[in-house]
């Protein structure tokens, strides 16, 4: 009975729906980053792009839940409690300002939650952001192998030397990926050659 008391009531039920909307929205892009062809490039871009989503949905996001909370309590008698409440008020506030109806305690916690979620996703993006900024240039094969643009790609070499500077020689790194550009070149001549 204690259960059922602390479900039935309208902050759970509008949670409830607050929570499916964003766990399902995390859930797709989750799937998609544990995909075993998934790069860092890709992950930073869909995590941007769930940040992005949440940041521009907030108010309907928000709304929505709200609204479906209240269509659930409606349709399974639950009582919606309309008293405001009061809080403490800080010196220099108004009246006014500490008066929040429940469905504004409501709408206050979700956005908070969302603030957060966004603050962290904005963090992990950023941190995909520089590892793509070190290593993405690894990952566009199409670039590396065929790109004339060779001062760039020697300067990403050397970017990534300085980071890892006892772990990888730049200069023998470009040298390397210009070996595989020639090889690449000319097909059919080194067909014979055994590695």
């Amino acid at each position: 009975m204690q259960l059922n008391n602390r479900i039935m009531n309208y902050n759970f039920l509008i949670l409830l729906g607050f929570w499916n909307k964003v766990l399902t929205c995390i859930d797709r892009v989750q799937r998609r980053q544990q995909d075993p062809s998934m790069n860092f490039h890709a992950a930073a871009l869909d995590l941007k792009d769930l940040r992005d989503h949440f940041d521009d949905k907030r108010e309907v996001l928000v709304n929505a839940s709200l609204e479906e909370g209240l269509d659930l309590c409606q349709e399974w008698n639950v009582k919606v409690e309309r008293r405001q409440r009061q809080k403490k008020r800080m010196a220099g506030e108004n009246s006014r300002d500490d008066e929040l109806t429940v469905k504004g305690e409501m709408e206050k916690v979700m956005k908070r939650t969302l603030d957060r979620l966004y603050r962290g996703m904005n963090e992990r993006f950023t941190r995909l952001q520089d590892i793509d900024a070190k290593f993405g240039f690894l990952l566009d094969v199409e670039g590396l192998c065929y790109n004339a643009d060779s001062s760039n790609l020697k300067m990403k070499c050397e970017n990534l030397s300085d980071f890892y500077s006892c772990d990888i020689d730049g200069q023998q790194l470009y040298k390397k990926i210009l070996d595989c550009r020639i090889l690449l070149s000319s097909p059919g001549q080194y067909e014979n050659i055994k590695i």
